[in-house]
């Protein structure tokens, strides 16, 4: 067999791969879709597998992978390639966090309502993903109930800085557990922003509610604890 015929046959190969995993690298919104149809090698099968998006738009928008017996190998790479660059943490990694009660420290978009600690809230993944990137920060989505239910995209620091009995001190305290390595310094990174602000509370003498003149002056040297 001629060195040029074996290269032929791996560029073939490698072709195939790469067309392949170019359709089906991302989940799509699969609806109005034809029957009996691989969208990976877009071709007509009988026996075709879906795979939904682990996440809120995969719950609720039916982002999924589409795909036959020969593609699967190809969807279980662009699956676990997907969810290790994406921004947010997958549903049944966070889903723990539906077990408990949180307290977080509330800055309503009405300037009429003095900030306060909220408690009794929850996550509802109705609402959205629950932990997500956000600017090199870590966004947290919380739920509570007022007349009707409301949610708020919140720092993870200001949900550390209010349950400890939760969250602990460091990293290694963290409920969740397996997460891709690119989470750990942003988690990382929202713990010392809580324990930093722990030191201070005790140095104001435990106050709950700062001045915003004091905090103007605090954010200027520290990462607000409270919003983005």
């Amino acid at each position: 067999m001629s060195n040029n015929f074996i290269k032929e046959i791996l560029i073939t190969l490698i072709n195939k791969i790469l067309d392949s995993y170019e359709n089906i690298k991302y989940p799509f919104r699969a609806v109005m879709i034809k029957a009996n149809y691989c969208y990976c090698c877009d071709k007509n099968n009988n026996e075709t597998f879906f795979l939904r998006e682990n996440s809120f738009s995969g719950n609720f928008k039916n982002n999924s992978w589409i795909y036959c017996k020969d593609c699967e190998i190809y969807v279980n790479l662009a699956n676990k390639y997907y969810y290790n660059n994406t921004k947010y943490i997958q549903y049944d990694k966070s889903n723990l966090l539906e077990n408990f009660n949180y307290s977080f420290y509330r800055v309503s978009s009405n300037v009429t309502v003095k900030p306060y600690i909220q408690k009794k809230c929850y996550f509802n993944f109705r609402n959205g993903d629950y932990i997500k990137e956000y600017f090199n920060r870590v966004s947290v989505l919380i739920s509570w109930k007022s007349y009707n239910e409301l949610c708020k995209n919140i720092p993870l620091s200001n949900l550390i800085f209010y349950n400890r009995q939760i969250f602990g001190y460091k990293f290694n305290k963290f409920p969740l557990k397996d997460l891709p390595i690119k989470w750990h310094k942003l988690i990382i990174n929202e713990y010392n922003i809580s324990n930093e602000w722990y030191i201070l509370h005790l140095i104001l003498n435990k106050k709950t509610y700062f001045p915003k003149e004091i905090l103007n002056i605090i954010f200027r040297f520290w990462n607000d604890l409270y919003q983005f």
